[in-house]
């Protein structure tokens, strides 16, 4: 493992995820060219957990339920405190399982940046927004937030979310924070286009959320990694296998960029 880490930049570390099938929270760091895992057991209260984040050693950022975008979870106290609403407002249905529908398909990514204790959410899929919370120790504080596109009109039917028919749609494939800047993935379709157009850009805001580069891309990217020493963007595309049994592969890309273009090396 350790030759196979020659070359990859130290500074890309600590990458971490937290898998909701286990409640464990994974914690990657390298030093000295050798990558170690750690892991936390979570136990969150109530409803599931899809996302999760840590903050510092006792809080963890997670992605909240039905209208409510944040929770601060302090893992030593068991304490839960939600903070912002997701950008919509729509009747809440009655069944549990409906419920859980509606709250997936609008639970989007987040990044946090530990430079500057701020926490980013871009929503998945339809509503092309974008919001920023900064973590004062002990709460989370708006800072700002902005829709890419105007939202979608949206309505409950048989306790599934219903868009209009014609507007844009737009969402963000992943997002992650590095140095001063915040690299996210997005992606649009305009249904009212014959052919439902649908494109895919790198967008780059800085930390006021002023948006500071766009790059077009021929494809959505998940889970981005940017080595700013580097001027690389590494990512993961799924693509159509047509040779295989599987549906899908998944594929990882590096690009270079600079401040004028995106330059693809695979």
């Amino acid at each position: 493992m350790t030759d196979s880490l020659k070359g990859i930049n130290p500074a890309l570390f600590p990458f971490s995820f937290y898998d909701s099938t286990t409640d464990r929270y994974y914690y990657y760091t390298m030093e000295n060219g050798r990558l170690t895992l750690s892991t936390q057991n979570l136990r969150f209260r109530g409803e599931t957990v899809y996302r999760a984040v840590q903050l510092n050693n006792n809080n963890y950022a997670i992605l909240g339920f039905f209208r409510r975008l944040l929770g601060l979870y302090n893992k030593k106290s068991k304490e839960m405190d939600y903070f912002g609403h997701y950008p919509l407002s729509v009747q809440i249905p009655f069944d549990r399982y409906a419920k859980g529908r509606i709250v997936q398909s609008f639970q989007g990514k987040m990044a946090f940046s530990e430079k500057h204790s701020k926490i980013i959410y871009c929503s998945k899929r339809n509503f092309a927004y974008m919001s920023c919370y900064r973590f004062t120790g002990r709460k989370l504080k708006f800072e700002w937030a902005h829709h890419i596109i105007p939202p979608p009109e949206v309505s409950i039917v048989n306790g599934a979310i219903k868009l209009d028919s014609i507007s844009p749609r737009g969402g963000f494939s992943s997002v992650v924070t590095a140095g001063d800047y915040i690299f996210t993935c997005y992606q649009q379709t305009n249904p009212a286009d014959s052919a439902s157009s649908n494109t895919a850009s790198i967008l780059v805001y800085n930390m006021t959320g002023d948006q500071i580069a766009s790059y077009s891309i021929d494809y959505p990217l998940f889970d981005l990694v940017v080595d700013l020493e580097e001027k690389t963007i590494y990512g993961i595309f799924s693509k159509d296998d047509t040779v295989g049994f599987a549906p899908f592969i998944n594929v990882i890309v590096r690009f270079r960029f600079d401040t004028h273009e995106i330059q693809q090396r695979i």
